[in-house]
């Protein structure tokens, strides 16, 4: 199963709470405060991998959670810090934040007429780039920290401060260095399985590819890319006529950088570009969901914006 968008609840963990706490020992008469920090809360932490190819990991199991700071003890002891959470993504991946702290908030408002507003955050790209998709929460301190000349004997202390939570989808728009784009049996697959290693499905009818096959072209001196068979597109792809073009989230940008296909000009403006040309908008916040009146209103070309019409409810 090819997984390019999703959506994840994420939180990161708790500061845990400092304590008030008296030193108690033998012959060591008014032994003062000693009551420890606490440890803080891990963080949820976004890590491109460049040996994942698409975000299945996160379909199935769509949640992130670090584990919580452990409280103070007395001895002037600090509680343990929780440990952080890795989630790896595939190069090429977008997130977004959602305006809802839990995933119940965010399929209502999917569900909505208004839609889900969602911010772009992070563009990760580069191989091993990290991203704090959530911050874990600050420790607490002891009745130690707040002993002074005056105040031999304080029992003020400080709580842990909640980690950083909320609903992120992820969206993958680069699943290989070039994508093969063109109509049904128009020889993509054929011509995948003669450059890689990849088998892909070859069949005399068309849409023989339901979903895209990637595969790895070998290069003299140990150098190596990645090639993408996009299921097959016709016209009106846009209006959801076949397969639609859900899957042009994958070579959108091989499309902008590339040569457009010669074949039918006319149908490769409607099916094509209009996608692609769409996607130049994500700058700024994104809705999911809504109204399919509104967005034929904003995108009277396409019928609705090409990544809410498909799924309007969203993954699961």
């Amino acid at each position: 199963m090819f997984i390019d968008h999703t959506r994840i609840f994420a939180k990161a963990g708790d500061g845990g709470d400092g304590v008030v706490s008296w030193r108690r020992e033998k012959y060591v008469p008014r032994g003062g405060p000693d009551g420890g920090d606490g440890g803080a809360g891990g963080d949820v932490v976004l890590v491109v991998d460049p040996s994942t190819d698409n975000l299945r990991q996160y379909h199935f199991d769509p949640k992130l959670i670090a584990e919580d700071g452990k409280n103070g003890a007395g001895g002037r002891k600090t509680g343990k810090g929780g440990k952080r959470v890795i989630g790896r993504v595939p190069p090429g991946t977008v997130v977004y934040r959602a305006n809802a702290a839990t995933v119940q908030e965010a399929v209502d408002f999917e569900r909505s007429e208004e839609g889900i507003e969602m911010e772009p955050v992070a563009d990760l790209t580069e191989n091993g780039q990290e991203f704090v998709l959530c911050k874990g929460g600050e420790p607490g301190k002891g009745n130690w920290n707040f002993r002074t000349a005056t105040n031999r004997t304080p029992v003020e202390h400080t709580l842990g401060t909640p980690g950083e939570l909320g609903v992120f989808y992820l969206e993958l728009r680069r699943i290989a260095d070039a994508g093969l784009v063109g109509f049904p049996n128009a020889g993509k697959s054929t011509l995948l399985g003669k450059l890689s290693a990849a088998k892909p499905k070859v069949a005399s009818y068309p849409f023989t590819t339901l979903q895209p096959v990637v595969g790895v072209v070998e290069f003299p001196g140990f150098r190596r890319c990645t090639i993408a068979d996009i299921p097959g597109l016709i016209e009106g792809a846009h209006e959801n006529r076949g397969l639609g073009h859900e899957f042009l989230r994958g070579p959108g940008p091989a499309l902008r950088s590339g040569n457009p296909p010669p074949r039918d000009q006319g149908i490769r403006r409607g099916t094509l570009t209009l996608p692609v040309e769409g996607r130049r908008q994500q700058d700024g916040p994104r809705k999911r969901g809504g109204s399919s009146n509104r967005l034929q209103a904003a995108f009277p070309e396409s019928g609705g914006h090409p990544d809410f019409r498909r799924h309007r409810r969203g993954p699961r």
